[in-house]
Parts: structure tokens; C-alpha cells; sequence
């Protein structure tokens, strides 16, 4: 993997998780969407959240039911940070995350384009009461 081939603007096509059983599940539904951008200096920034999403019940930004503080968090993550290659390895260094167990981390993500598609996959991650196996399929952006 070289940074030619990741620079630019990735959209999501899938995100699978596969379990220590074997069981397939997409965390944010089948109809996830998302980006992720690595840049030319050197940082990746991610967002993923579930295809559909409740509107709050009022229009301010902060202005939020704990109910829907929780569902905005349940169905949605983003991260940014440095990135680092090392051969089919991707380092993502996390200085800012929805999720703050990972902010100072470095998240090991598996690298290949394939049919023109970058695949990033993370084995043992902690999601969903278990360790899976991640899988994220990402195709070019194009305006």
C-alpha cells in the first residue's frame, strides 16, 4: 500500500462485522453511509452513522432529550487524526474521536484496494459485547 492510492475521498459501500462465532452483522444498519479522507499531510478524518436518524425534538444544537443524546451517539462515529503506512498496514493515530476510549490511540487497520475499492479490516476490535472481526469497503468519491 502507498499514500498515492489511499489520498482523496473514500465513500462507504458496506461495513460487516464478523464475530468470534462467525456471525456477519453491520453495526449501523445496511444502509450506513460514510466517508473517509486521507490527505495529503498526513491525517485521515472518518464518519460513519446509521442511513437513518432521528431528528431531535428541538432545533438547537445542544438542546437534547437524554434519549436522543443516547440514540445521536448509538448511531453514529468519527475520528481523525495522523496516519502512518507500513506496507499493508495502516496506522490511524486518534487525537479526536465520538467515542473517547480511543482519542491518544493508534487504530491497526489492514490495507488493499481491490477492484478499485479500498478494504480496511481490523481484527479483535471491541464492539458489540464481543471481540469481531471488521470489515469496511470504501469506493472513490466522485462529485
Amino acid at each position: 500500500m502507498n499514500k498515492e492510492q489511499l489520498l482523496g475521498t473514500w465513500r462507504l459501500v458496506a461495513w460487516k462485522n464478523r464475530d468470534e462465532q462467525g456471525k456477519i452483522s453491520q453495526p449501523l444498519g445496511s444502509d450506513a453511509v460514510g466517508y473517509i479522507s486521507y490527505t495529503e499531510d498526513g491525517h485521515v478524518f472518518v464518519h460513519i452513522m446509521a442511513g437513518t436518524r432521528k431528528e431531535f425534538s428541538t432545533g438547537g444544537l445542544f438542546d437534547v432529550t437524554p434519549d436522543e443524546c443516547v440514540n445521536a451517539y448509538a448511531t453514529h462515529i468519527s475520528y481523525c487524526g495522523p496516519y502512518d503506512i507500513q506496507g499493508e498496514t495502516i496506522l490511524h493515530k486518534v487525537d479526536i474521536c465520538s467515542f473517547p476510549n480511543w482519542i491518544g490511540s493508534e487504530q491497526r487497520r489492514h490495507a488493499e484496494i481491490k477492484d478499485g475499492h479500498l478494504i480496511l479490516s481490523a481484527a479483535g476490535l471491541e464492539l458489540e459485547g464481543g471481540k469481531v472481526d471488521a470489515f469496511l469497503e470504501w469506493e472513490p468519491f466522485k462529485m
